[in-house]
């Protein structure tokens, strides 16, 4: 099992329950709240690769029409 696949199973799981104290701040998070901003971050990272693929792809095409 992968290190992020054993991270969903006990967020779903522990969902209500501390993860994380962040000293500096004071705040908590819960392993719920990490999984939804770990999901939120993985679906924006996917948009910015796709869209930095798209303009490579872009880019070469036109090198190649150019030759």
């Amino acid at each position: 099992m992968n290190l992020h696949c054993k991270f969903i199973d006990i967020a779903k799981k522990y969902k209500k329950r501390t993860a994380i104290i962040d000293n500096a701040t004071g705040q908590t998070y819960t392993y719920g709240k990490l999984l939804i901003a770990s999901l939120l971050l993985s679906s924006f990272v996917k948009k910015i690769m796709t869209n930095l693929l798209v303009l490579c792809s872009q880019k070469q095409q036109g090198d190649l029409l150019r030759h």
